[in-house]
C-alpha cells in the first residue's frame, strides 16, 4: 500500500505530461480551476503558523507535519496558495453585504469568505481510500467524498477533483474506481440508530475483558509520545475544526434556498481520522481486508423499500440525477453489483457507480 502512495505524490503533483521526477515540492496546478493540488498534511504544514494564529490551537508549530507514512485513505486538496492576496479580501458580491452587516455579520462573511481564515484557501477536497478485498481482490479504489465548497466564485473544482481522483487511480495500479451517490433518502427505512449501534458496540468492553498486561491511558500517551516526538497528529480540538470546516464547504443551497448537506459531519470526521491516523482494515500487510458481506435482493421484480432497487433507493437517486450525470461526463456508470457483490460498502443502498480504468 505505502509503495503505490508514495509513488502517487510524485506524479499527482506534477503537470500530467511531466515525469514522474518533478520537485515534490512544486504543486500540481489543475487545468480548469488554476488551484493548487497536495495533501491535506502538506497543506497544514505550508500554513501552520496562520492556522495556530487564527485558531489559537496546534497546527504543528515545529513538529514534523508529513505524509511519511499511509493507511488506506489520502485525503488531497484543491487549494489557493497564493500569496499577494489581502487576507481581508471577499468577494465582490459578499462586500456589498459586509458593508451592510452589523459587527457579528460581518465577522461570520470574514469567517467563511477572507483567507483570514487560511482554510478557506481549501476550495475542494477528495477522500479516497483503497477497498480491495478478498471477496473482491481487484485492486480498486474509492471516492469517498469529493466536495467543492460553497464559498468560492472559481469554477471547474469538481471537474479538477475527479481528474485528479482517476490520476491518483491509475497510478495506484487499480483497475476500478467507485463510488456511492450520497442522498438524504437512501438510509431512511432502518431502525433508528442501526448503523451507530452497530458501532458504538464494537468499542464496548467490559472491565474483566482488559488483561492485568495492558497499558493505562496514561502508559499509552507517554509510549507514543517517546516514539513519535517531532511528528504531528491533530488533537481532538484541531479534529473538531477540520471537521467542521471542511463539512461546511459541502453546504448547498436549494433552489428555494434552503441549507442542506448530503453527508453527514461524522462521515467527514471519520475520513480525517483514517487519514491523520494511517488506518488500515487489513489485519497485516500480507492480508487483504475482509470485505462486508454480499447483499441478496429476495425479488428483484418487487424488491424491499430498504434493498437496492426499492423505494429509498429510487426516492435517493431521483433526487441526485444531476451529480450522477456529472459522474458519467468521466466514465462512470451505475453498477448495482458494486453495492451487492463486491462487498465494500454498508446495507445502505446508496445508488453505486463504477469507473473501468
Amino acid at each position: 500500500m505505502s509503495s503505490r502512495w508514495g509513488h502517487f505524490f510524485q506524479y499527482a503533483m506534477a503537470d500530467e505530461a511531466a515525469s514522474y521526477d518533478l520537485d515534490e515540492d512544486e504543486p500540481r496546478i489543475m487545468e480548469n480551476s488554476g488551484l493548487s493540488a497536495l495533501s491535506l498534511r502538506r497543506f497544514i504544514n505550508a500554513w501552520h503558523d496562520e492556522l495556530t494564529d487564527y485558531y489559537d490551537e496546534d497546527f504543528g508549530g515545529e513538529k514534523i507535519i508529513a505524509d511519511s507514512d499511509y493507511g488506506d485513505t489520502i485525503i488531497y486538496v484543491l487549494a489557493d496558495l497564493r500569496t499577494n492576496i489581502d487576507s481581508t479580501w471577499v468577494p465582490p458580491h459578499i462586500k456589498k453585504k459586509y458593508k451592510r452587516a452589523g459587527k457579528l455579520r460581518r465577522h461570520k462573511l470574514r469567517h467563511q469568505w477572507s483567507y483570514g481564515n487560511p482554510l478557506n484557501r481549501i476550495q475542494g477536497f477528495l477522500i479516497m481510500r483503497e477497498v480491495t478485498n478478498s471477496q473482491h481482490a481487484n485492486v480498486t479504489m474509492c471516492i469517498d467524498t469529493i466536495c467543492s465548497t460553497y464559498f468560492t466564485g472559481k469554477r471547474g473544482i469538481g471537474s479538477d477533483l475527479m481528474v485528479l481522483a482517476k490520476d491518483f487511480s491509475k497510478a495506484s495500479g487499480a483497475h476500478d474506481i467507485v463510488l456511492e451517490v450520497a442522498n438524504e433518502f437512501s438510509a431512511n427505512g432502518f431502525p433508528d440508530n442501526k448503523f451507530s449501534e452497530e458501532e458504538d458496540s464494537e468499542d464496548e468492553f467490559s472491565d474483566e475483558e482488559l488483561s492485568d498486561e495492558e497499558l493505562s491511558d496514561d502508559e499509552i500517551s507517554e509510549e507514543e509520545d517517546s516514539d513519535d516526538e517531532e511528528s504531528w497528529t491533530p488533537d481532538d480540538n484541531v479534529m473538531s475544526i477540520l471537521t467542521d470546516e471542511l463539512w461546511k464547504k459541502c453546504m448547498r443551497k436549494s433552489k428555494e434556498g434552503t441549507v442542506y448537506y448530503n453527508l453527514d459531519q461524522n462521515y467527514v470526521e471519520a475520513g480525517l481520522w483514517n487519514y491523520f491516523h494511517c488506518a488500515h482494515e487489513s489485519p497485516s500487510d500480507s492480508q487483504l481486508w475482509s470485505g462486508t458481506e454480499r447483499r441478496v435482493i429476495s425479488d428483484k421484480d418487487d424488491p424491499k423499500d430498504t434493498d437496492y432497487g426499492g423505494f429509498w433507493y429510487l426516492k435517493g437517486k431521483r433526487s441526485q440525477t444531476e451529480l450522477m450525470r456529472f459522474y458519467e461526463k468521466f466514465g462512470f456508470k451505475e453498477d448495482p453489483d458494486v453495492h451487492l457483490d463486491w462487498c465494500m460498502f454498508d446495507d445502505i443502498p446508496y445508488p453505486t457507480m463504477r469507473c473501468h480504468l
